[in-house]
């Protein structure tokens, strides 16, 4: 389950998510008081399956990195959830308010981090998973987590045990699910953060440089296409890979635009 937390299998040479936090693992974990679930131990008891979880910090670390802003009203509204019924689109509303968690522990901002971790404690109430995001709520924990590195380490390690829930103790195409929730979200966010995505050379790298990720997310997706939802889903990101293929090593305005629209009905498929 360290395929989780480093992706070095998944990217371009990048972690997709959470490659940024990784040396904040031992704040984390003393926060926690070693109660997380042992990342080696994960690794050990998932080797049959290569993980392409994407998580939402390396993108987002990027993003921050070539300064990028933060844009709250991009992430999905906390009161839709009230609208999620069904298991499955709970499940995958997860990954969407994981990977909005992680945008908002990405720039340090608290009042999202706490309304987002409330909104994913209600959903995992809801579906029965036993990953307490409540902690993330709390007067003490919030003082632990001040520190942006050591809030990115415990968000991680809060969704390593959200995705090792789904996959072991109730269903591996939830955690698919989950997955493709999560990188869509990224994705989404990624390319709505600037009025000036199309100038922007250095957003338009990171938004190329995913297609890798998205290969290997079909790769797992497709172990489980008798699912109805996952096979929706699977469809359009397949369409969205044909698009990426037809680039070469770079991205037209055109091409841009129909990856960026693929995105945007996909994500709206998910969240509405």
């Amino acid at each position: 389950m360290k395929l989780i937390a480093k992706f070095s299998i998944i990217l371009l040479g990048i972690a997709l998510i959470f490659g940024a936090c990784k040396q904040a693992g031992q704040p984390a974990s003393e926060a926690d008081n070693g109660e997380m679930i042992d990342k080696a131990e994960m690794e050990a008891g998932l080797k049959d399956f290569a993980n392409p979880l994407p998580e939402p910090f390396e993108v987002y670390s990027m993003l921050e990195n070539i300064g990028a802003n933060y844009l709250g009203k991009v992430l999905n509204p906390v009161e839709k959830a009230e609208t999620y019924f069904s298991q499955k689109s709970k499940v995958v509303n997860v990954g969407v308010y994981a990977s909005d968690l992680g945008y908002a522990s990405t720039y340090n901002k608290q009042d999202d981090v706490a309304a987002y971790s409330k909104v994913l404690k209600s959903l995992l109430d809801d579906l029965g998973v036993s990953v307490d995001y409540s902690k993330l709520l709390s007067d003490n924990m919030n003082e632990k987590l001040a520190d942006k590195d050591s809030l990115i380490a415990f968000v991680s390690d809060t969704y390593y045990n959200t995705y090792s829930f789904l996959y072991k103790e109730s269903s591996p195409s939830l955690s698919a699910l989950m997955a493709v929730g999560a990188w869509v979200e990224g994705m989404y966010i990624a390319t709505h953060i600037s009025e000036d995505t199309y100038q922007n050379t250095e957003i338009i790298k990171v938004i190329y440089n995913q297609s890798k990720s998205l290969e290997s997310l079909i790769a797992f997706v497709s172990k489980f296409q008798d699912d109805e939802m996952i096979a929706s889903q699977l469809g359009a990101l397949k369409k969205l890979k044909a698009m990426f293929d037809e680039t070469d090593g770079s991205l037209t305005n055109e091409q841009l635009k129909n990856i960026i629209t693929t995105i945007e009905t996909i994500r709206e498929s998910i969240v509405s």
